[in-house]
């Protein structure tokens, strides 16, 4: 009797417990009887379909031997972390037992490196920090000194696999020269080029493949900035490290207080963490994801926009109603989390922190819609792939983005749409709302924006957003808070606030029916406040109940002399008293040119006082107060709950 009531609790069960201190040979139906590994839990779901486990709890810390790919025998189960604790996946070997060493007559610290080991990224000590391998040069950018047969002239789309450098920023007698990575940045993409060879007569670089875009400094003749990274001769500064392929060996300088007994690095090794694939109603609840690697295939140099082919360490392919919640996803070679089709739809990802990313934050890929970003933080990201994307839709519709922080990403940080021109596009009724999005561009880039969109977009909305500080490269395209590129069309804009934009608050460059109402657009740096780049034989945008501030720079700039831009109603007001173009108030003869009368506008105070001309106007007050996530509650961003 006994036997068959116990049988029957291990037959009903809804739960699995998977334990770092359990054995596979447990059960697995009691928090007593947990397994060791994800591995051997899954093997029990697939023996145990349809017997109504609804999850999955982990204790600990679970180093993955190879992706965890879960298919519809995890249908309908929840993965979280056991109650009172805080469970970590990831995918790094544990490097321990470090000694003492001499390198290049530094006092260093020194590893065998495991077998097969050859990594970008490692991360150290109990915190888990991104450390730096040794660069040239040790801040800023170095300039190529020329192009080789006149390739000034070419086409900036053109590959190169060589250049001129100056002086001595390269040397041949560097060791292991094949392993030496330069990373070149022109226009909106970076190139990932390894050594080859060095001509130290000729100052002629060559590299083991061509570049994207030729390597000038953007559209200029003057040599595209670059630096150089895993340089073993310049192995000098506490906390870098160095992976001596000659030696077998990984190299680290201690950082003050540091001990070798006690120190540990983390070496990743794979690019993906868990791959979902058709599955329905897969969770991941309070669980942290770390430590992934991710190198480009040989001769590829990456993608020429927002590093959109390189993975995400949690990935969801064909699934519907799955994703994660109340999650951390840090220290990756690539993307955060990564949704897919075909067919897939109503997958999110909520409440959850992701920084430290070599690439980005979440990319929605083609055939997978009606996916939800929300209350989530992205932030610290490009640090190997310099132009990802803090969010990217891509070519799919009906994606909510709604509450989000997305900060400190080198290129763009929220991207929608994914066809340039108006030729056929899936890019509709995309909602971007209530973001919080700061510190975009790191001044290596260009052609970048807080938003951008491109292609036709009907039903897309961009509302209650707030932009800040937007940088561009020098000499770059320029950077703008919104930027509906290449054919963006039948977009709403609304309810947003953009400042300190280095080239423009607001731009099109080209596209059909726009409507941009109601926003609050200020203090763009350089070019113009608003900025129309082509002029073309349809009606562009409409703008209308509009404040524009500013100063030293003109309102507008770029195509605006025909008639196929339609202005109403809108406040402009420069604080450093300039004039205002005449074309402004012919434009737009409704047009008030007076101070809003913001709160405190140069302290980022938009709030309107009670007598403000905006009012009157049929301007609407939005509370900006409200965006970004609802609760800063997460692990690892701190800050005043909302």
């Amino acid at each position: 009797m006994l036997a068959a009531l116990l049988l029957t609790n291990y037959l009903q069960s809804s739960t699995l417990y998977v334990s770092e201190t359990g054995n596979d040979s447990n059960s697995g139906r009691t928090s007593g009887a947990a397994f060791r590994t994800l591995g051997r839990a899954d093997a029990e779901l697939k023996q145990a379909a349809g017997n109504g486990i609804t999850s999955v709890v982990l204790n600990g810390e679970f180093g993955l031997p190879a992706t965890l790919r879960l298919g519809a025998e995890a249908n309908g189960v929840t993965f979280k972390s056991a109650p009172g604790t805080h469970a970590i996946i990831e995918g790094s070997q544990k490097l321990t037992g470090w000694k003492a060493d001499n390198f290049n007559g530094h006092r260093v610290w020194s590893i065998a490196a495991p077998a097969g080991f050859f990594s970008t990224q490692l991360f150290v000590g109990h915190q888990s920090e991104r450390a730096p391998r040794p660069q040239l040069p040790e801040s800023g950018v170095y300039h190529f000194a020329g192009l080789l047969n006149g390739g000034e002239k070419a086409n900036y789309r053109t590959p190169m696999d060589s250049v001129i450098y100056a002086g001595s920023d390269f040397k041949s007698s560097w060791k292991n020269l094949e392993d030496i990575d330069v990373t070149a940045y022109g226009f909106w993409a970076e190139s990932h080029l390894p050594l080859k060879s060095v001509d130290d007569s000729s100052h002629v670089v060559t590299f083991q493949n061509p570049s994207i875009f030729k390597l000038t400094e953007n559209h200029t003749t003057n040599g595209g900035p670059y630096i150089i990274q895993n340089v073993g001769e310049a192995l000098n500064q506490p906390g870098q490290w160095y992976f001596d392929r000659g030696a077998d060996k990984i190299y680290y300088m201690p950082q003050s207080g540091e001990s070798a007994n006690s120190f540990v690095a983390y070496a990743p090794k794979m690019p993906r963490l868990v791959w979902v694939q058709k599955a329905q109603n897969v969770k991941f609840d309070g669980i942290e994801f770390r430590h992934t690697e991710y190198r480009l295939r040989k001769g590829y140099p990456g993608d020429s926009q927002g590093s959109w082919s390189v993975p995400g360490a949690v990935l969801f392919e064909a699934t519907q109603g799955s994703g994660l919640e109340n999650c951390v996803v840090r220290n990756t070679g690539g993307y955060a989390v990564e949704f897919i089709g075909p067919d897939a739809e109503n997958n999110f990802v909520k409440r959850t922190e992701m920084f430290d990313l070599g690439a980005g934050g979440v990319k929605v890929g083609a055939k997978s819609e009606k996916t939800t970003i929300s209350d989530s933080v992205v932030r610290d990201g490009g640090k190997f792939f310099t132009s990802a994307e803090g969010i990217w839709i891509g070519d799919t519709g009906n994606n909510l983005v709604t509450h989000n922080l997305v900060e400190n990403m080198p290129y763009s940080g929220i991207n929608v749409g994914w066809v340039w021109g108006y030729g056929p596009s899936k890019g509709s009724h995309n909602i971007v709302e209530y973001n919080d999005i700061r510190n975009i561009g790191s001044g290596l880039l260009s052609d970048l924006a807080g938003i951008y969109t491109l292609g036709v977009s009907p039903g897309t909305i961009i509302r209650n957003n707030r932009v800040q500080d937007v940088q561009t490269s020098p000499n770059g395209i320029g950077a703008w808070g919104i930027y509906l590129d290449a054919g963006s069309s039948n977009i709403l804009v609304e309810n947003n606030l953009v400042e300190n934009a280095a080239s423009g608050s607001f731009l099109l460059d080209y596209g059909a029916d726009n409507s941009i109402r109601n926003n609050i657009f200020a203090f763009a740096k350089s070019a113009g406040q608003i900025v129309r780049a082509k002029a073309e034989d349809h009606n562009s945008f409409s703008f209308d109940h509009n404040i524009v501030i500013w100063k030293g720079t003109n309102l507008l700039s770029g195509a605006w002399t025909d008639n196929k831009v339609q202005l109403a109603n809108n406040i402009y007001w420069r604080t450093d008293g300039g004039s205002i173009e005449p074309l402004a108030k012919t434009r737009d003869p409704q047009a008030q040119l007076k101070d809003p009368q913001f709160v405190n506008a140069s302290a980022g105070d938009f709030t309107l006082r009670p007598n403000s001309p905006a009012r009157s106007m049929g301007f609407e007050p939005f509370d900006i107060s409200t965006v970004g996530p609802k609760a800063y509650d997460f692990r690892y961003t701190h800050g005043p709950s909302k």
